[in-house]
């Protein structure tokens, strides 16, 4: 792979979820950058978090060198910013992302890092979710997700069988998978296309996804205790909505009085 900008030659996830809800997920990653855009690549890693329910901490940064040479990517180096996509989207003002200007990183050297989210505040108590895809994008010599649940606790989960393996032990049940991507597949503007295939919602399905849901009634239920209140009109609309309506015998009459009398309630 000596063509290749950089070689990922490990990278490792491990994810463990707890029975309320919150869980922890662990990165470790090292590549080896070879040519000059390699370095402009991976010189600034960025991560994403949701400061609402997550906190992230990037455990080390370094750059090992083929003499042996460690160099480390001090704090000052970590910045904590707002998400891009914030400034178009204030709805995802809670999402943030932390950069790091990996410092002394050359051609031929190793770069390495770890970092830790904490979900800090499930999004519903007592209930858990995640999704991931491997990385196609790059040459990935391997590659390795560990998904860890209570024993006793039920899941729903779609992924790949064939690489698949499932252990228990001490009160765990750890799903387990183990994938390579040997050809480079990335071409010229994918991100912006897979930016714009996600703003509109036609992102492919994730190759992993896990659910302690065991069904949509479940979610349904979830969903409609968080938006119960906002959706059912007050008594005060209720009343005027009364009034506007008195004496129509049907939901067809007097349709030109129903639109002029429905500015009273801002529809």
């Amino acid at each position: 792979y000596s063509q290749e900008a950089a070689v990922i030659e490990d990278i490792v996830t491990k994810i463990a979820f707890e029975n309320d809800g919150k869980y922890t997920r662990r990165q470790t990653t090292r590549v080896r950058v070879q040519t000059d855009a390699g370095i402009q690549a991976w010189g600034l890693l960025k991560f994403s978090y949701q400061s609402g329910t997550q906190s992230i901490e990037v455990a080390y940064v370094r750059v090992r060198r083929a003499d042996g040479t460690v160099i480390n990517t001090p704090e000052d180096n970590v910045q904590d910013l707002d998400a891009e996509i914030t400034r178009s989207a204030p709805f995802y003002s809670d999402l943030r992302e932390k950069h790091v200007a990996v410092k002394g990183l050359g051609k031929g050297d190793t770069l390495e890092y770890q970092v830790d989210w904490q979900q800090t505040k499930p999004l519903c108590p007592g209930q858990f979710w995640f999704e991931y895809n491997f990385n196609r994008s790059s040459v990935v010599l391997s590659e390795r997700l560990e998904m860890k649940v209570p024993a006793e606790r039920a899941v729903k989960l779609k992924g790949p069988s064939a690489n698949r393996t499932v252990t228990s032990d001490a009160g765990w049940r750890t799903y387990a998978w183990i994938s390579s991507h040997l050809v480079s597949t990335k071409e010229p503007g994918s991100e912006e296309k897979e930016k714009t295939a996600a703003a509109v919602g036609r992102t492919p399905p994730p190759e992993v996804d896990i659910s302690s849901f065991q069904s949509w009634d479940e979610v349904g239920r979830w969903y409609w205790n968080l938006q119960q209140e906002r959706i059912q009109p007050s008594p005060a609309i209720q009343a005027k909505a009364a009034e506007l309506t008195k004496g129509m015998t049907d939901d067809g009459a007097d349709r030109k009085s129903t639109r002029l009398n429905s500015s009273h309630l801002g529809i």
